[in-house]
This record gives structure tokens, C-alpha cells and sequence, in this order.
């Protein structure tokens, strides 16, 4: 599976969800280069998340930007499968209602 099958894969499991609501960056023509894949609403938390596959790993830079995000006050994750990505947002929802 390539990046963009595992984006399609993420965007169709999190449109499912109840009280998630997501946005893909890729493709504005005012996106910083390194963002993450994906931003998401979770329970009124807001999350960042860059897709790798296989033995792909963030660049520097895409790092740097997840830490960004991270000081902005961002909950962020690299997420290798829809499975990891559905346990980011279920640790998310967790940690809200704990």
C-alpha cells in the first residue's frame, strides 16, 4: 500500500467516527511544504497527523512541523496503519472524557 491508499483508507474510517471531523492539507496552494497529511476535530481536541507506510520515515522537516503543531497546542501522531490511527484518536477521545 502506498501513502495515498492508507490517506484514503484513514479519511474513510474517520468520516465514521462521531465527533471527528477532518481535513486533508495537500493539494492548497498556501500549504507550508512538510505539514502533516491530515488535521482533525476530535471531541473539540485538535489533531495533527503525518501517514508514512512500510519502513518510510517523517523527514526532518515534517518532524519539525509536527512539533510546531505540537507547541501550537496540537495533539500529533505519525500513523503507519488505520488501525494505529484509530487508536490515536481513540487515546484522544480518552483523555477528554478522563
Amino acid at each position: 500500500m502506498n501513502e495515498s491508499a492508507l490517506k484514503r483508507k484513514v479519511i474513510n474510517a474517520a468520516s465514521k467516527l462521531d465527533r471527528v471531523h477532518w481535513l486533508k492539507i495537500h493539494g492548497n496552494a498556501y500549504q507550508r511544504t512538510g505539514e502533516p497529511d491530515l488535521i482533525f476535530c476530535v471531541d473539540g481536541r485538535f489533531a495533527a497527523v503525518e501517514l508514512k507506510v512500510g519502513n518510510n520515515k517523517p523527514t526532518q522537516l515534517q518532524l519539525h512541523r509536527l512539533a510546531e503543531w505540537r507547541r501550537a497546542g496540537a495533539i500529533t501522531c505519525v500513523c503507519y496503519s488505520v488501525k494505529q490511527f484509530l487508536e490515536f484518536i481513540k487515546e484522544i477521545k480518552k483523555d477528554e472524557h478522563d
